[in-house]
């Protein structure tokens, strides 16, 4: 039996020496390499996925002890790829369940036969490595784990999806070292982790050393201010540097008192702030552009009184919230549309450090959920971290493949329902243009079938569990500029730990909207919501959705964090929810249930492959196919619910204005660029056969605004004629229809040109169209040119009695 303390049911116990949580970062050693965006390009990078060796416990009783020494004998355990899951690679069972728990509900506790997967790995340490801090960082171990290095207890950590960073100086020298990992099944933070997915164990993200200079930059904070008129912008970055040893500080105060002329006794707040400003003064930080050219120098740096009690003088001190600014004059703001990104590099010691800086201005007003100044609409799905033969491991390839298809098919948006992601999932969304609702890693809905929703979240003895995971992810995610908004998990209930979050959150970044939809009041808990910044539902129906817009009462921002299912044929309903949501700007949009089928895919008994849902394996409790409820298969092909989606948000509405003269209205529904990188390509058929057909090339539609558009098709029945040869335009049994396709102009990384954006196919009336050529148009001799020197031409139409008189840009009618 392993003679260890058992943290793994005691939620006062989150962590055994973990860091503080902090931003995510690579260190690089100069600007060309850390631009490069391989982390294996950096000298102080080494990663550890690849093969550890493996033994899988169906009890943690199980367990012999002795495992995690340094010359203990592994040789003959299994060798398993890290990062994976280790139930897809054969070892304990899948299983999937939604609400329920896999185990009697009974927190803290869980069950006695805990399954546990212990790992081994040997390494080699650089002598390069040798005066520097080393650290071991695990991204993603489902539930919890104890460390061992070179046989030594080095921490213990829990909570799923998020960093674990461990100082693991002491414990390691140059040359071979060993690492040893014991990983639980369940913990007392699986109470908390109760999502609808597979209950999948293990590292399943990576795990890799950094090696730091004993003094060095911990963490960054990038905050933004701008002008009214978004004409000028102020970047300031707030910077926490982590002071060596204490042995090294007593070297830098010794230099002062070196460098002190007087024999007076130097008072230590005037050594601390000499220190202080010493170490400032060693910060380098600059602004390029995308094409690398240096837009703005630090502007000046604040010292002294910003930092606390204790930043010198104790060991591993931090020397708190060193604050560098710039000013940009006439920025580039990053959207979805356009997500233009500045590099900031700062330099410290031997480090350098990268951030992408996108940026934008995120507010509610007047009730409207704003972007840099204009009401957003979020078009968006609920993600999983889903791979159909890997379980909860995602490659960086699939991510991107991900993020291709939804810019394919007009998706602006991603709640990652429910936990965050890999953090370079979100450099993704920052680079290709999404917004993010970013979930922490928190469902307690398997409590509501024990009674009581909000238990968890009531109880004080929860509190620090539950801040504890939404600390985490806003400390990672929090220099991401698509990240929206931060949400407090999903389905637990909500009482004080929740407000806890909520508060906690606020006070760290008040840059951007709290989201939780569990605060609403249908789920009667605590009533106050002051830290909730926008109203949040579930599948509502239509109707509720058009009278919360109705209501002059509701000031916040109505947010469907879940709608339209599109389990089976589903989703139906698009189009009545967003020809509300488009009425109303409160409606802020939503994001449908969800983007893909998580299911497994295995073989049959005589080899023939299937998708496995939950049942399949004999696992209980659980929920069956409903993880087959996704708008694409597990290998991303598209199911048809996603070509409805795609259509129904499309960025371009196009409408029948007087279509059997050619005259059809386009909306751009864009919130920050015009049409000029689309191509309108139409054609006329008859009977399924083209007649005439053409291209719109030039579309300067602003954003959020409609044109008048004439297609050269006012000789139809001429065309029309000729095909009949007898002068007639045919049978009134023809059918003619006008479809019009809107393009893409230009390449993107997610289509080619003449990738089709959207379309509408509109039915022309025969009757009119034998009318028409009896109309005929009046050209006015007003002509003159426009500001952009082109030509602009008066006409008038006598329609049915009507005159209409028009002003003509090429072929956009204004």
């Amino acid at each position: 039996m392993l003679g260890i303390a058992k943290y793994w049911e005691d939620p006062g116990v989150l962590h055994v020496n973990r860091e503080k949580p902090r931003a995510y970062y690579i260190p690089y050693a100069d600007a060309r390499t850390a631009s490069s965006n391989k982390r294996g390009k950096s000298p102080f990078y080494q990663t550890l996925n690849g093969s550890w060796k493996f033994k899988y416990y169906k009890s943690v009783k199980l367990v012999e002890d002795g495992f995690f020494g340094k010359d203990a004998d592994v040789n003959t355990w299994d060798d398993l790829i890290v990062p994976s899951c280790w139930q897809v690679k054969g070892y304990d069972q899948c299983h999937y369940t939604n609400v329920n728990y896999p185990f009697t509900c009974d927190p803290p506790h869980v069950p006695g036969e805990n399954p546990a997967g212990v790992y081994v790995r040997e390494f080699n340490i650089s002598s390069s490595w040798e005066n520097k801090e080393k650290y071991i960082v695990f991204e993603g171990v489902n539930s919890c784990f104890y460390l061992w290095v070179n046989g030594v207890f080095a921490g213990y950590s829990q909570g799923s999806r998020v960093p674990a960073e461990f100082n693991i100086t002491p414990y390691i020298s140059a040359g071979r070292n060993r690492i040893a990992v014991m990983v639980l099944k369940w913990c007392d933070g699986s109470y908390l982790e109760d999502q609808d997915v597979w209950r999948f164990s293990g590292i399943f993200r990576d795990v890799y050393l950094l090696a730091r200079d004993k003094q060095h930059i911990r963490d960054v904070f990038i905050k933004q201010e701008f002008s009214k008129d978004f004409k000028k912008a102020t970047v300031k970055c707030e910077i926490n540097i982590k002071a060596g040893a204490e042995d090294d500080i007593g070297d830098v105060k010794e230099d002062i008192y070196k460098a002190e002329v007087f024999k007076e006794e130097v008072r230590e707040d005037i050594l601390k702030e000499e220190v202080i400003k010493e170490e400032i003064e060693k910060i380098r930080a600059e602004l390029v552009d995308n094409k690398g050219m240096r837009i703005a120098g630090l502007v000046k740096s604040a010292e002294g009184n910003r930092f606390n009690d204790h930043s010198i003088g104790c060991a591993n001190a931090v020397i708190e919230n060193a604050v560098v600014e710039f000013e940009i004059d006439n920025p580039v703001l990053w959207n979805a549309e356009n997500p233009y990104l500045y590099r900031l590099f700062i330099h410290y010691g031997e480090e350098v450090l990268l951030f992408y800086v996108g940026l934008r201005k995120i507010e509610i007003k007047d009730g409207v959920f704003m972007i840099n100044g204009r009401a957003v609409k979020l078009k968006g799905v609920n993600r999983h971290d889903s791979h159909l033969e890997l379980g909860q491991t995602v490659p960086l390839n699939h991510m991107v493949r991900d993020l291709m298809i939804m810019k394919r098919h007009n998706i602006n948006a991603i709640r990652t329902s429910h936990y965050p992601n890999d953090p370079r999932f979100l450099d993704l969304c920052d680079y290709y243009g999404f917004y993010v609702v970013d979930e922490a890693d928190l469902e307690c809905h398997g409590v509501q079938r024990a009674g009581d929703f909000h238990m968890l979240s009531k109880d004080p003895v929860w509190e620090e569990a539950f801040v504890d995971r939404v600390r985490r992810m806003v400390e990672r995610d929090k220099t991401h500029a698509c990240v929206v908004m931060w949400s407090l998990g999903n389905e637990s209930g909500y009482d004080i730990n929740h407000i806890a979050m909520a508060r906690w959150t606020k006070s760290r970044d008040e840059s951007r909207p709290v989201h939780y939809e569990g605060a609403a009041s249908i789920y009667r808990g605590n009533p106050d919501t002051r830290f909730i910044d926008v109203e949040s539902r579930m599948y509502p129906h239509v109707e509720f959705v058009e009278q919360y817009a109705l209501n002059e009462e509701n000031k916040k921002p109505l947010f469907l964090c879940e709608y339209s299912h599109a389990m089976g044929n589903g989703p139906g309903d698009l189009k009545d929810y967003w020809d509300i949501i488009y009425k109303y700007p409160r409606l802020m949009g939503g994001c449908v249930w969800e983007w893909c089928d998580h299911a497994i895919k295995s073989l049959t008994r005589d080899g023939r492959e299937y998708y496995a849902y939950g049942g399949d394996f004999g696992d209980e409790p659980n929920d069956g196919n409903f993880c087959m409820d996704g708008l694409v298969y597990p290998d991303r092909r598209p199911h048809t619910g996603l070509l409805e989606l795609k259509k129904v948000i499309a960025p371009v509405k196009i409408e029948a204005y007087d279509l059997e003269r050619g005259l059809i209205k386009v909306t751009n529904l864009y919130d920050f660029k015009d049409l000029s990188g689309i191509t309108l390509a139409w054609k006329v058929e008859r009977n399924g056969e083209t007649i005439k057909q053409g291209e719109i090339y030039d579309l300067a539609i602003g954003p959020q605004q409609s044109a008048i558009i004439e297609l050269p098709c006012y000789q139809l029945d001429v065309d029309i004629d000729s095909i009949n040869g007898n002068g007639f335009f045919g049978s009134v049994e023809d059918l003619y229809y006008l479809t019009v396709s809107c393009l893409q102009k230009f390449d993107t990384p997610w289509a080619k040109k003449g990738y089709e954006i959207t379309f509408e196919q509109l039915k022309m009336d025969l009757q009119q169209l034998r009318r028409k050529g009896q109309e005929k148009a009046i050209p006015s001799a007003g002509m003159e040119r426009g500001a952009e020197g082109k030509a602009e031409e008066e006409m008038a139409f006598e329609i049915n009695d009507r005159k209409i008189i028009m002003v003509q840009k090429g072929n956009v009618i204004l």
